[in-house]
């Protein structure tokens, strides 16, 4: 008779006494215990940080720049506005923008959670991603298309404009898509799944517009 045991037959016995020893161990010393992650704030962002990136006097030495240089964009803001006129089309305008707290990111302010990282909240602000989908392009190329539709529509002329800055606040800006005589401005939304929709359609269909 061949003495030999075939491989398959090995590892499986093999396996059925690890499992065996396995069980006989639980039995003696009980289960070992699972690593638990401990649930809070990050330990080195936002109020519970206890490693500065700065020294302190470093730290308010900036501060104090970045303060100045608001006020000095509050002064200026009339002539920021005309020279940024441009939008995103303008250099000015996307590093004004990363300095301060405008219509596009203060929701994204309000809504933190006291777990959320301004570290990662911060940087998304100082270096936003480049994204250019094809609803983004959608958007951007019918946005002048809109305009020069609702002009027609509200027989008014809408002016452009750049970023407007507040003379308060110099943190807070706002960059409308247009301006209607001396009090009125326009906001233009152009969502690709609004595409076939007319515009109370997309309203009565799309969250975002309601």
């Amino acid at each position: 008779m061949d003495k030999n045991v075939p491989l398959i037959v090995e590892n499986l016995e093999n396996r059925r006494k690890k499992v065996l020893r396995t069980k006989e161990s639980r039995e003696m010393h009980g289960r070992p215990k699972k690593f638990k992650r401990e649930i809070g704030t990050d330990l080195y962002y936002g109020p519970q940080s206890q490693k500065p990136d700065l020294p302190l006097d470093a730290y308010k030495q900036l501060e104090t720049n970045h303060l100045e240089k608001l006020a000095e964009n509050a002064i200026n803001r009339q002539k920021i506005e005309h020279e940024t006129n441009g939008q995103s089309e303008c250099e000015l305008w996307h590093s004004l923008r990363r300095e301060m707290l405008t219509a596009s990111n203060f929701g994204i302010v309000c809504r933190m959670r006291p777990t959320t990282s301004c570290a990662a909240t911060v940087k998304s602000i100082l270096y936003p991603a480049h994204i250019d989908t094809a609803a983004i392009k959608y958007g951007r190329d019918k946005e002048e298309v809109a305009r020069i539709e609702l002009a027609a529509k509200i027989n008014k002329i809408i002016k452009p404009c750049g970023l407007f800055i507040d003379n308060d606040n110099p943190c807070l800006g706002a960059s409308p898509d247009g301006l209607i005589d001396e009090d009125g401005l326009v906001e233009i939304k152009c969502p690709l799944s609004a595409e076939n929709l007319t515009a109370d359609e997309a309203i009565q269909k799309l969250p975002s517009l309601k």
